[in-house]
């Protein structure tokens, strides 16, 4: 995922102005010989969105996160 500026076309699909920042991922699927099956570029209004990512280094830290909730 990356931070993009929206084009004319995606500015029009999303109702935003040409320019304004989006979020933009290209996903890839491969089938089970490793061969491309889809190739999707998504775009995503940053202003309706946010992306987390939680990093976990062991087994006991997701447990003790497990207790606080």
């Amino acid at each position: 995922m990356e931070s993009a500026k929206a084009n004319i076309e995606v500015a029009s699909l999303l109702g935003i102005s040409v320019f304004e920042p989006v979020l933009y991922m290209e996903t890839a699927v491969y089938s089970a010989e490793g061969q491309p099956v889809e190739v999707v570029d998504s775009f995503f209004r940053s202003d309706r969105y946010r992306y987390t990512v939680e990093l976990i280094r062991s087994q006991q830290l997701r447990k003790d996160r497990a207790k606080r909730r």
